[in-house]
């Protein structure tokens, strides 16, 4: 047996002996970790490469290793600087407020599962539709329900969506990349990402719906690639339709956008398909010209149900991009919607070019108005952002002239500008797009990693680039 062999082994069994004793201390950690074992269960069926098997499995454990440690010593932090969120005379130790929000009211949830008496005030706000609520809240609600109210279990379970979105980010990656190299950095860059590594340790939805688009992504691959001949070939289907109604259940209705690229897909895959949506598009031009109320009722849904999001952000104040002229976010009470002037087609088009580059490249450190230590932290972000971003168009070039696969790489380019301008309708605040980056952050990634890759002699003294790529024998 090869040494490296030995020392993939004993890492292995050390690790599990360290996973036990944590185990043991606290019950809770039994569902994570069986989770976690199912998963390398899965991998090891599937993966046929033991090459690809044995990097997932180190890739997987230094991964959880590394979270599990980042959150227990972020907890503690928190804890000894009283970094506490308070609600209704509840509190939870967190840097966020959406994030501690999220955790407070799953905890409330599930109390009222359990049947135990809550303050009028907090009856209410379980019961508040408008704000917060979406569907994650119910499965931290269940971890709470069936472990207590542990936000390091919580966040832990919230972590694994990281690691799982890296997991598919490895396999989109091997889909529309040749070079073995790739996927693997792929991994490494999504896992470790400064602002994903954050994201993944809150009790926030960002990670899980990432995930969840990333399935999505591959799932379409499956599409493209199946004969409709087998029964298994249609699970491709179920599961695009299945990770769709999760969208919706996760975040706003305009989650449509997400799964713009399957629309996509479908006009790629089928002849007739082309043809309808051609003939589709056509009739409803023609239709739209001599009937001026579709054109209104559509102007009506777009200013009342999309924009109105990106115009309350500005409204609300803080750090803010326009991407409509100034008169468009003029409020006045009693005016449907709250805004006197609705934005028009030409406006929104117009908008939707300036504002789908926006969360590519904000936020701009020197408008954001921080202090010293703030703003050369958020320069060091997005200075590494800019790299990775320029290198990613370097990778995008290579895929699509000389890559394997290029019509996935023309849906993963279209997902990310179809996200990027559904992130720009829906809010203004730098600080909210700079978050929702992370739905468009993995993808560049991979782009990222072909650059890498193809540039791999470069690089090759690096020690982490070294550990992680090296050949298992």
């Amino acid at each position: 047996m090869h040494i490296r062999d030995y020392k993939f082994y004993i890492t292995s069994v050390a690790t599990g002996i360290a996973l036990g004793v944590i185990i043991a201390l606290v019950p809770g950690y039994i569902a994570f970790f069986a989770l976690v074992a199912l998963t390398m269960f899965i991998l090891k069926r599937y993966v046929k490469n033991d090459d690809d098997f044995k990097f997932l499995i180190s890739a997987i454990t230094v991964s959880i290793l590394i979270r599990f440690i980042c959150v227990i010593v972020l907890e503690t932090f928190l804890i000894k600087n009283n970094m506490l969120i308070k609600v209704f005379g509840y509190q939870t130790p967190d840097m966020f407020g959406d994030s501690g929000y999220y955790s407070l009211r799953s905890w409330w949830m599930a109390q009222s599962w359990m049947g135990n008496p809550l303050p009028n005030d907090v009856a209410k706000e379980i019961a508040l539709k408008e704000y917060g609520h979406h569907g994650y809240l119910y499965f931290l609600a269940s971890i709470y329900y069936f472990f207590g109210f542990n936000t390091i279990l919580s966040k832990l379970f919230t972590s694994f969506f990281g690691i799982l979105l890296s997991v598919n980010v490895f396999f989109i990656a091997k889909h529309i990349s040749g070079n073995v190299l790739t996927r693997k950095i792929a991994f490494i860059l999504t896992a470790f990402w400064p602002t994903l590594l954050l994201w993944s340790m809150t009790s926030l939805k960002d990670i899980p719906i990432v995930f969840f688009y990333s399935l999505l992504i591959l799932a379409i691959f499956k599409f493209l690639r199946m004969r409709l001949s087998e029964k298994k070939d249609y699970l491709a289907l179920g599961l695009i339709f299945f990770i769709i109604a999760i969208a919706i259940f996760l975040r706003r209705i305009l989650n449509i956008l997400f799964i713009l690229p399957f629309f996509v897909a479908l006009v790629m895959r089928f002849r007739f398909v082309r043809r309808i949506a051609m003939a589709g598009c056509v009739i409803l031009i023609i239709y739209a010209f001599f009937n001026p109320n579709l054109m209104l009722a559509f102007k009506t849904w777009i200013n009342e149900r999309v924009v109105i999001f990106h115009k309350g952000s500005i409204i609300t104040g803080g750090n803010t991009v326009k991407i409509f002229a100034d008169k468009y976010y003029l409020f006045i009470s009693g005016v449907p919607g709250g805004y006197y002037y609705y934005v028009s087609l030409p406006e929104l088009i117009k908008g939707s070019l300036k504002g789908v580059p926006l969360p590519l490249i904000q936020p701009l450190p020197h408008r954001m108005g921080l202090n010293m230590t703030r703003r050369m932290a958020l320069s060091g972000l997005m200075g590494a952002w800019y790299i990775a971003l320029i290198a990613a168009i370097g990778g995008c070039v290579k895929l699509l002239v000389s890559g394997p696969r290029r019509k996935e790489v023309v849906i993963l380019i279209l997902a990310i500008l179809s996200t990027s301008l559904s992130i720009m309708l829906t809010t203004g605040n730098i600080g909210a797009i700079m978050r929702w980056r992370s739905l468009i952050e993995p993808f560049v990634l991979i782009f990222t990693a072909q650059f890498l890759a193809d540039n791999y002699s470069k690089f090759s003294k690096s020690a982490i680039v070294s550990f992680f790529t090296r050949r298992h024998r």
